[in-house]
């Protein structure tokens, strides 16, 4: 039960801006989930640990690429959430530029805005966007 409420309870505390719950919450979901991992590369880069946090997208990429690869054969719908789980973690790196880099700011945002006019209007997929976005404040 805690495997199943885990990835929901870390977002909702993310969303409220509770770090505290988002870490008690997240170490219960496996790193062998896609969720497990992009939280744990949350987390990092939150605090600042790049090698860390490139390390959970990393491995969240192997396990999204399995995922990926069975959906897009079978159809455009499934696919494009495994779709949106990919532009999160290219997202996530660009929040550690962002962070790094003050020149880059401008055209990283200018970036984010192009892609989320391209993809399909989901509130959700828009909501976890805005999330990764958010790291930046």
């Amino acid at each position: 039960l805690q495997q199943k409420i885990a990835p929901m309870a870390t977002r909702a505390a993310w969303s409220l801006g509770d770090m505290p719950d988002l870490e008690k919450y997240y170490i219960h979901i496996p790193d062998t989930k896609f969720e497990g991992a992009y939280y744990r590369a949350v987390d990092a880069i939150r605090n600042d640990n790049f090698r860390q946090a490139q390390d959970s997208i990393d491995l969240a990429r192997e396990l999204l690429d399995v995922e990926l690869t069975t959906l897009a054969n079978e159809s455009y719908n499934r696919a494009y959430s495994a779709m949106i789980n990919a532009q999160l973690l290219s997202e996530l790196e660009e929040v550690w530029y962002y962070k790094i880099l003050p020149e880059r700011r401008q055209s990283i945002c200018e970036i984010w805005q192009k892609r989320m006019q391209g993809n399909q209007p989901i509130i959700d997929d828009y909501h976890r966007l805005l999330l990764t976005h958010s790291l930046c404040l």
